[in-house]
C-alpha cells in the first residue's frame, strides 16, 4: 500500500533516525499520550532505534488503562442485575475491578454482551423491552461524540430500557497535572492526532505556554512517530515551546467543531478519578443534569463509592515515567495478557502489554 511505503519504508526511517541523532545531544524525556502511540513505539521497537538521550514516557492514553477500579465494580454490580443486559467493548471484559472481573460474570452466566459500535445497543434494548441494557460507554473525546449519536436516539425515540455507564476523560487536563508533577519530569509530549482531530490545536498550544514545553501532534506510522519525535527535540533545543501539526493529512487547525458541539449538549466537565493516577481537576465528562436519567449510576443506585485503590498494579509509576514496565515485580510474573492483574496489561495499547508482545521473549 501507498502509505506503508511512504510511512514505513526503511530509507525514510534511516533519514529521520539520522537527523534525532544529530540533534539529541542533550537528555529528553518524552510522554507518548496516546495508548496508539504506545503500542506502535513498541511494535515497531522505535525506542531501541533512539539514541541514549532520548527517554519515551508511556502517559495516559489509553481509556481500558484509566478507567477507575471502582467504575470496574459499578459494572459488576449493575451487571449481576438478572434484568439487565450489560453491553461493552470486548478489552473492558476481561478488566480487573476491586470486586473482580465482568468476564468472570459472564463465565457465571450473567448476559454481558461484546457490541463493536455503541449504536448496536438500540437493536439490543428494542428486542428485549423487559431487560434494561446498559452500555459502557469509556473513552476520551475521540469517542464520546459517537455516544452523543446514541443519546440523540435515546431521547428522540424515548426509549426508557437503555442507558450508559459513563467512564470518559479529556487528554488535556491529564497531561496538565502530570507535567506539574515534580516526580513525572516532562520535557516534551506527542499528543494523539486522532484526538486532536476534535479538538483542535487550540487547547494544545494554551498547553504548551502554559507547562513550558513543546508539543508534536502525531499519527501512529513509525515515520508519523519518529517525525514527532524530531520535532520536540528540535524545538527544545531552540527553546521553543509551542504546538507544532506534524499530523497535517489528518488533524485540521480548528479541529471538529460539530463532534464538539454534540459533546457539549450532552456531557459537562467534572473532576474524575484516573485508575493509578487518583483524582485529577475537570479531567471527566459527566452527563448534564437534564440527560442525567440515563446515567446507569443513577438508574441503579450504585453503591460502590470512587476513590479506593486496591490493585497491586504499578501502571500510575509508568505513566510518570518513574518506572519501565518491566520494573514491576509483577510483570511478565503473576501479569500477563493471559493474567492481567492492572488494566494496562489487558488493552493491547496498554504499556505493560505492549512491552511484554513486542519487547520481551
Amino acid at each position: 500500500m501507498w502509505y506503508e511505503k511512504q510511512f514505513r519504508d526503511n530509507g525514510n526511517l534511516t533519514t529521520l533516525l539520522q537527523a534525532i541523532r544529530q540533534i539529541a545531544t542533550f537528555p529528553i524525556r518524552i510522554m507518548e499520550v496516546c495508548g496508539g502511540q504506545t503500542y506502535a513505539l513498541s511494535r515497531y521497537r522505535i525506542e531501541e532505534l533512539l539514541p541514549d538521550t532520548v527517554q519515551m514516557i508511556h502517559g495516559p492514553g489509553c481509556p481500558v488503562c484509566v478507567t477507575h477500579e471502582d467504575t470496574i465494580s459499578q459494572a459488576i454490580e449493575i451487571a449481576r442485575n438478572p434484568q439487565t443486559i450489560f453491553c461493552t467493548f470486548g478489552d473492558m471484559v476481561r478488566v480487573p475491578g476491586t470486586k473482580g472481573s465482568l468476564q468472570q460474570l459472564k463465565a457465571e452466566g450473567k448476559d454481558i454482551r461484546i457490541v463493536y459500535s455503541p449504536l448496536d445497543t438500540l437493536r439490543i434494548a428494542s428486542e428485549n423491552p423487559e431487560k434494561q441494557v446498559v452500555f459502557f460507554a469509556i473513552g476520551f473525546e475521540t469517542t464520546t461524540p459517537l455516544y452523543t449519536l446514541l443519546l440523540q436516539e435515546i431521547v428522540s425515540r424515548k426509549i426508557t430500557n437503555l442507558s450508559l455507564l459513563t467512564s470518559l476523560f479529556t487528554i488535556p487536563a491529564a497531561i496538565s497535572f502530570l507535567a506539574q508533577d515534580p516526580e513525572c519530569k516532562i520535557d516534551g509530549l506527542l499528543a494523539a492526532g486522532h484526538v486532536c482531530s476534535i479538538t483542535g490545536l487550540r487547547e494544545y498550544d494554551a498547553l504548551a505556554e502554559k507547562l513550558k514545553l513543546p508539543i508534536a501532534v502525531t499519527g501512529f506510522e513509525p515515520a508519523d512517530l519518529l517525525y514527532g519525535i524530531y520535532q520536540v527535540i528540535r524545538l527544545k533545543a531552540q527553546g521553543i515551546d509551542r504546538t507544532i501539526n506534524a499530523y497535517r493529512r489528518a488533524v485540521p487547525t480548528q479541529g471538529n467543531r460539530m463532534a464538539r458541539q454534540k459533546t457539549e449538549r450532552f456531557f459537562t466537565p467534572y473532576d474524575a478519578y484516573w485508575r493509578g493516577l487518583g483524582k485529577i481537576p475537570v479531567s471527566g465528562l459527566r452527563l448534564r443534569p437534564e440527560y442525567e436519567q440515563y446515567e446507569a449510576r443513577n438508574r441503579f443506585l450504585c453503591k460502590v463509592k470512587p476513590g479506593i485503590q486496591a490493585s497491586a498494579c504499578r501502571a500510575g509509576e509508568i505513566m510518570k515515567g518513574k518506572i519501565s514496565p518491566e520494573k514491576c515485580p509483577l510483570f511478565g510474573n503473576r501479569c500477563t495478557p493471559d493474567t492481567p492483574l492492572g488494566a494496562s496489561m489487558v488493552s493491547s495499547e496498554g504499556a505493560c502489554s505492549a512491552f511484554y508482545r513486542y519487547r520481551t521473549n
